[in-house]
């Protein structure tokens, strides 16, 4: 599966986080989980979306997230999305 370039992909676990920029979804070892979050801007209304999932070496969908948030840079805005995911594991 494809993803767009602008996603950014956290392995987690064992208490260690760290963000992988890639074209291509890679799943995470066995027994590892890993989030993939995602942030989308509107144009009409300045308001910016971020969602998250989590998914297991076989590419199994674990749970996730999506809201909305107020428009910021958007390197806050990814790491807002990162801190969201982490959250919620």
């Amino acid at each position: 599966m494809a993803i767009n370039t602008s996603n950014v992909d956290v392995v987690v676990g064992t208490g260690l986080a760290w963000a992988v920029w890639g074209a291509h979804w890679r799943s995470p070892k066995k027994w590892w989980v890993k989030l993939n979050t995602k942030c989308e801007l509107s144009k009409n209304n300045n308001t910016v979306a971020i969602g998250g999932v989590f998914g297991d070496h076989d590419a199994n969908w674990m749970c996730g997230f999506a809201m909305r948030i107020g428009n910021d840079s958007i390197f806050k805005t990814k790491v807002r999305a990162i801190l969201e995911g982490l959250n919620l594991a």
